[in-house]
Formats: C-alpha cells, structure tokens, sequence
C-alpha cells in the first residue's frame, strides 16, 4: 500500500546506494531463506518478487513474499528513479 509504505528518502544510485533486502525470506512457503528475484516490466507472476512502480511522482519497491500476487511490503523513494536488478542486494 502506497499509503503506508516505508521510505528511503536520500537514495542515490549513482553514489552506490543498494537497496538490502537479502535478509528478508523471498518465499514464506519454504523453509529456506530464498532470494528475490528483479521483475523488470508488469506485475508479479509469483512469490518472490521485487519490482518498481512509480506513482505521484515517487518511485515504489513492491516486494511480494508471499505469492499471492500484491505487494507485502512498499518502500517509498523520492522521486522518480529508474532502478533495474543491479540496484538491489538480493
């Protein structure tokens, strides 16, 4: 949910800035602790998944942990910034 997403308001991809969500479980249905995976275009096909909306004039990390195709957890950046898979830690 845009509304209540947490925010990260001085990233900066050109200073080296990452986003880490390596510590958090891609897929809560295994008892694995399973990595992300970057969706570049559309929306989620499954669990795991990380991508980037932008909205209002902000850009959006939707991340879905749970497979049921909406986003579990929102993080606000301010902005428009154009992200891809490399801006992330995994």
């Amino acid at each position: 949910d845009q509304a209540t997403a947490d925010a990260i308001v001085d990233f900066n991809a050109a200073a080296t800035d990452r986003i880490d969500l390596s510590i958090l479980d891609a897929k809560l249905a295994t008892a694995l602790n399973d990595a992300f995976t970057f969706v570049a275009a559309g929306g989620f096909t499954g669990s795991g998944q990380v991508l980037v909306l932008q909205s209002g004039g902000n850009s959006y990390v939707a991340i879905n942990n749970d497979g049921d195709l909406s986003a579990d957890l929102m993080i606000l950046l301010n902005g428009l910034i154009t992200l891809d898979a490399t801006d992330f830690i995994l």
